[in-house]
């Protein structure tokens, strides 16, 4: 069997050729790699009922019970594609990145009197 590295993808992968760039962005950590050229390899969640000898030195067989009733792990994930043409694909996964992470800014600042002069009591 052929060995296989997969790396942790915790935003998203993308891979180019002369004229274009394939993105997926991920909406969890999933392992990832490109084995072959031109091709994505990325797995979910691995689920193995016996030890396979890879590091874990057990079974990976997690259950979800409901009502005494037990199966397999389901794990869905969202993936988001897309295909730029080479150099404009950064800003995309960038800035939709950020959207799929971090939907809502926080923003601080110092106090100041003038500020709590206001007396706003409720907030709309």
């Amino acid at each position: 069997m052929k060995s296989i590295f997969l790396f942790q993808i915790n935003l998203g992968i993308y891979l180019k050729d002369k004229n274009s760039e394939f993105s997926v962005l991920v909406d969890r950590s999933v392992g990832g790699s490109s084995i072959l050229d031109g091709q994505l390899e990325l797995m979910v969640h691995r689920r193995i009922l016996n030890d396979d000898s890879r590091g874990v030195a057990e079974a990976l067989n997690e259950t979800v019970c409901v009502s005494n009733k037990c199966t397999g792990l389901t794990v869905l994930g969202k993936y988001y594609f897309r295909i730029d043409p080479v150099g404009e694909g950064a800003r995309w996964r960038r800035t939709f990145g950020q959207e799929i992470y971090s939907p809502f800014l926080l923003a601080f600042t110092e106090v100041v009197n003038e500020w709590l002069l206001l007396e706003v009591s409720a907030f709309l």
